[in-house]
């Protein structure tokens, strides 16, 4: 994201979808590069597309694509240099990350060129508490009848619903940042700074540890099931016999 010349790092929310969808190694394509990139490029091989030179090799590690912000032909809104991305996007990916050109140029061009990327793979739109960015979500969610989880200042579109544990570490995270943001902050974008519930992140936290206990404790018990069943069938394959006579 870029605002006035400045490139804002992705948040800790967003590293946490992230990883729970891309395992260590995978490759990530984001549209909009920023000091965020950074943290992507420890764990991930990542493709940047970029339309400010300026940022271009920002962030040691990554490879950019320099596609300059282009007024195409016709009624389609001003994005990045199409013939560009032709050329250049990566054939293999495991997820999108939707977090440019910067917020005031618009980020919608994407809808008119969706053929140019994998639809395949999760999509992350950044920015969604913004309704520009939100009404990208939805409509991409919607064209490629996928689900959409919606956190408060991104939306994820999975190839698969997330798993109740998958979401708790996400909002975890996601709440860790809200906590840092300053009334007028929120007020930009919210009717009110005061939640109707208590905002706690320790809440999330402690339901992941009782999403796993549980997860543990379903797994076990399946085993126990099955160990039970082996122990117990010549007894029950008697039974059935005697029942038969």
């Amino acid at each position: 994201m870029s605002v006035s010349g400045k490139h804002w790092a992705i948040d800790g929310g967003v590293l946490a979808a992230i990883e729970r969808l891309v395992p260590e190694g995978g490759t990530v394509l984001e549209l909009g590069s920023g000091d965020g990139t950074a943290a992507l490029v420890e764990r991930y091989t990542v493709f940047s597309v970029e339309d400010e030179g300026t940022w271009v090799g920002h962030c040691e590690g990554a490879t950019y694509i320099h596609a300059p912000f282009t007024s195409p032909e016709g009624n389609l809104p001003r994005w990045y240099d199409v013939e560009v991305l032709r050329q250049r996007l990566p054939e293999t990916y495991d997820l999108l990350l939707i977090d440019g050109p910067a917020g005031h140029k618009g980020r919608d061009g994407i809808l008119h060129h969706l053929d140019l990327f994998r639809t395949d793979v999760p999509i992350l739109v950044d920015d969604t508490v913004r309704s520009h960015e939100a009404d990208i979500a939805r409509e991409l969610a919607m064209r490629l009848n996928r689900p959409m989880h919606v956190f408060w200042n991104f939306s994820l579109i999975p190839v698969e619903p997330l798993t109740a544990e998958d979401v708790a570490r996400i909002q975890w995270q996601a709440v860790r940042v809200l906590e840092k943001k300053d009334e007028a902050y929120v007020r930009r974008y919210f009717t009110t700074s005061e939640p109707a519930r208590e905002i706690d992140r320790l809440e999330w936290h402690q339901k992941v540890a009782e999403l796993r206990e549980r997860k543990k404790s379903k797994k076990e018990g399946g085993v126990s099931l099955r160990i039970g069943r082996i122990i117990t069938f010549p007894g029950r394959l008697l039974m059935k016999a005697v029942r038969k006579r």
